[in-house]
């Protein structure tokens, strides 16, 4: 059978904490040169991603972009030293430059300044993630990999046409 060595593939995973997109492009290339574009978090994930590809890609120039949306809980650091810091310094500066006003200084000006409120995504299971990432990824690389047998058809029988008016 003739593959095309160009085709392009997209796998989603959508689950309770996360949803995840991998893109797969290839273009003709002697070898099979696989880059990943994907967040640096994740980045462990990304000789996992590569094997998986070398299995169905055997030769092309290949790029997969992965996307992740996560739903899941984050976490929220109340920091009440810096608040109270800036609280102090605020009034101060009210008091010294005698600055209009009731003299309180406002909860949300407090809450926006640095390091005050910190918010990150809770800790990720990183096999669970992988297993999600693959799952795209398999749905990616089945895409691709029936986008190339099309196209390879095509191409088979164009040569075959032209083998015909040769002949």
């Amino acid at each position: 059978m003739v593959k095309s060595m160009t085709g392009y593939g997209r796998g989603i995973y959508s689950g309770e904490q996360r949803s995840v997109t991998v893109e797969v492009k290839a273009v003709n290339h002697r070898y099979c040169d696989i880059t990943v574009k994907m967040p640096r978090k994740y980045s462990f994930a990304e000789e996992k991603i590569k094997a998986a590809a070398k299995e169905v890609l055997k030769r092309g120039k290949v790029e997969i972009g992965v996307s992740i949306d996560n739903f899941g809980k984050s976490e929220t650091d109340l920091n009440l030293d810096a608040a109270k810091q800036y609280y102090d310094a605020l009034t101060e500066l009210g008091q010294n430059f005698n600055l209009a006003g009731d003299g309180q200084v406002p909860l949300s000006l407090l809450a926006g300044m640095t390091d005050v409120l910190t918010t990150a995504p809770a800790a990720e299971d990183e096999e669970a993630f992988e297993r999600e990432l693959l799952e795209a990824l398999k749905e990616a690389l089945e895409g691709i990999s029936a986008m190339r047998a099309v196209e390879g058809e095509k191409l088979a029988l164009d040569i075959l046409k032209r083998a015909d008016i040769i002949e």
